[in-house]
């Protein structure tokens, strides 16, 4: 590598913010406009293209973006907080059954989600999301259960490994790998 540098930006943002870049030097992200935030795929050749997570979303975020394109994060609607994938120009909207919040954090190149979602309770559990659609959640056996505890899922290997961390009963963290 030389060192070198090369700039961009969506037309029209006011901000380019949480680049992911795979192995083929393919980017995803999201930037911000002067009315909202959206999501960017920045191809290898430098042509930009931009989404939003869905027709109604106020704001979208890119979380996760593996070496065959495909994306995940999360969209906030009037509604609430809810995952997507993008592969090409599809999107897949979803929410975990009884969330009040679904985030999509990584995604491997098998197209397994990585995520977290919010119960009512206000606490925080781990899923993974396979390609069809088939959730599985999980929680740390430490994590809290209380209000604004519990277990955060940041990332996902290519074996299905999970990494992030969870918030103990004592307001503690500690990070976990889910095998």
């Amino acid at each position: 590598m030389d060192g070198g540098f090369t700039t961009f930006a969506p037309a029209q943002s006011a901000a380019v913010d949480d680049a992911q870049i795979n192995a083929s030097g393919e980017i995803a992200g999201l930037y911000e406009t002067r009315v909202k935030r959206r999501g960017y795929y920045r191809a290898v050749d430098g042509t930009i293209i931009t989404f939003n997570g869905s027709a109604l979303a106020t704001g979208t975020y890119v979380n996760g973006f593996n070496n065959k394109g495909a994306m995940t994060g999360f969209f906030i609607d009037t509604i609430g907080w809810h995952g997507f994938v993008r592969q090409g120009n599809s999107i897949t909207e979803f929410d975990v059954d009884g969330s009040t919040l679904t985030e999509g954090t990584g995604i491997n190149d098998g197209g397994t989600v990585a995520g977290i979602y919010v119960d009512t309770s206000n606490v925080n559990h781990g899923f993974t999301r396979d390609r069809f659609g088939n959730v599985t959640l999980f929680d740390v056996p430490y994590a809290g259960t209380g209000a604004n505890q519990g277990t955060i899922s940041t990332s996902i290997n290519a074996t299905g490994q999970v990494a992030g961390y969870f918030i103990g009963p004592l307001g503690n963290f500690h990070g976990f790998v889910r095998r």
